[in-house]
């Protein structure tokens, strides 16, 4: 299957990949501004309640964009600050800045970022089928109040490096854009993310050692699955996890049940064992297919919902 554009909200996405400080040359800044049809003093038919949000000039487009309106309540975090509390962050829990890989999602005029952190090679582990398991921290964050701040540790596979392997000792924080939101508290999720992502290499190398047999695997995709994000996704899911392959729904096709569907068989999943022998081949299944979605947003639910699809298979 042809992938398609990853976007965010409808937005375009752009990637940099690099250390942390070679991500940072790519982040505008932002500054708040009365919401007014006016920029003379004193301001004309000021709007009492809303302030607008303004894209700062960047090194190749000296224009300023406005890029939302926001409640006078609204607190604005800008992308660079995220990142200073993630370097402290990293220090606290004895990680060098230096040996961070960081990629950066940006949509077009910045208003929305997605921060990915690959911790250093000494927290990979290897859940027992050869393709090794990368710490990341993922910090998604909006200037505009268009989507909350959160903040998601988890497991990254090699083989296969846009799906996040979700384990039951993920970590995820959100918080919306108010006087509650301390960003500041990324530093809790890191020290206590990484002590239960220690322990969930158990559970993980559990789910390896936890055999997997056909007829359950049926019925769950067939309801659990389905019920959870529909029938054309549970048939891939199906698909895959019986032979490695990637299939699309043949159209007009008679009603069936996903393990049931007419399909028309696509190309090998990376990484796909085929067919699936244990729950953990199931769950690179699912945070793969979760991977696929071309919204971030999307992404991010997909990925939260693998741990409680995955409760109900074992």
């Amino acid at each position: 299957m042809q992938a398609t554009e990853l976007k965010w909200l409808g937005s375009p996405i752009s990637k940099h990949t690099g250390t942390i400080e070679q991500i940072i040359a790519h982040i505008p800044e932002f500054e708040r501004r009365p919401f007014s049809l006016s920029n003379e003093q004193p301001l004309i038919n000021e709007n009492q309640f809303m302030d607008m949000i303004v894209r700062k000039a960047v090194a190749n487009d000296k224009a300023e964009i406005p890029i939302g309106v926001v409640s006078k309540s609204y607190q604005l975090v800008q992308h660079k600050e995220v990142i200073d509390t993630i370097v402290n962050a990293l220090s606290k829990v004895g990680i060098k800045p230096e040996d961070v890989t960081a990629e950066l999602q940006i949509t077009k005029y910045g208003e929305r970022v997605g921060l990915h952190f690959q911790f250093p090679e000494k927290h990979d582990i290897d859940p027992g089928d050869g393709h090794k398991l990368a710490l990341r921290l993922g910090v998604f964050n909006s200037v505009d109040g268009s989507t909350r701040f959160r903040a998601v540790l988890g497991w990254l596979r090699f083989v296969c490096s846009n799906g996040m392997v979700v384990g039951s000792a993920q970590n995820d924080y959100k918080r919306r854009h108010n006087q509650t939101l301390v960003i500041a508290d990324v530093n809790e999720l890191l020290t206590q993310g990484i002590e239960l992502a220690v322990a969930d290499q158990a559970n993980l190398q559990r789910w390896c050692k936890t055999a997997l047999h056909q007829d359950k695997l049926s019925r769950w995709i067939d309801k659990e699955v389905s019920n959870k994000w529909g029938v054309i996704a549970a048939t891939r899911a199906f698909h895959i996890a019986t032979s490695g392959k990637d299939v699309k729904v043949v159209p007009f096709a008679k009603k069936a049940l996903p393990s049931e569907k007419e399909v028309e068989k696509g190309k090998s999943v990376p990484g796909s064992e085929k067919p699936a022998k244990n729950l953990y081949d199931v769950s690179q299944v699912l945070t793969w297919l979760a991977g696929q979605r071309n919204d971030v947003e999307e992404q991010l639910n997909w990925q939260r919902d693998v741990p409680e699809l995955m409760a109900a298979l074992a």
